[in-house]
């Protein structure tokens, strides 16, 4: 069975936490991420479709469409600087990987890009 490397990435933000959270949240939300979880210092969304996943099968959806969970880690600096942790792995749990490790890395790497791209 192959493991399939999730996607890191951490940035600075010059903003105050609930600031940084705001943001984050609208950048998910134009990403079609569903937020599932929203506290002081984390914010979990999924992405892409299970289901779509398993009635085409990995190899033939986008890598888009592969179901993805990002957790996003806030930690305050000072009042105007946040610690912004990311990471997207994958919530594909059954079946072989192998064939379309790259593909799923890839997608990972892709979404933890759009996350943070014009944030820094």
């Amino acid at each position: 069975m192959s493991i399939i490397t999730p996607a890191q990435k951490e940035i600075t933000l010059n903003k105050p936490i609930t600031e940084a959270k705001e943001i984050l949240i609208t950048k998910l939300l134009q990403l079609k991420g569903k937020v599932r979880r929203n506290d002081e210092t984390q914010i979990e969304s999924d992405f892409g479709s299970h289901f779509k996943s398993k009635l085409l099968g990995e190899l033939f959806v986008s890598g888009e469409t592969l179901p993805k969970k990002a957790v996003i880690n806030f930690s305050e600096k000072d009042n105007s600087t946040t610690q912004v942790s990311i990471k997207v792995s994958d919530t594909h749990k059954f079946g072989l990987k192998a064939g379309f490790v790259k593909k799923y890395e890839q997608a990972l790497q892709e979404l933890a890009n759009s996350i943070t791209l014009g944030l820094e």
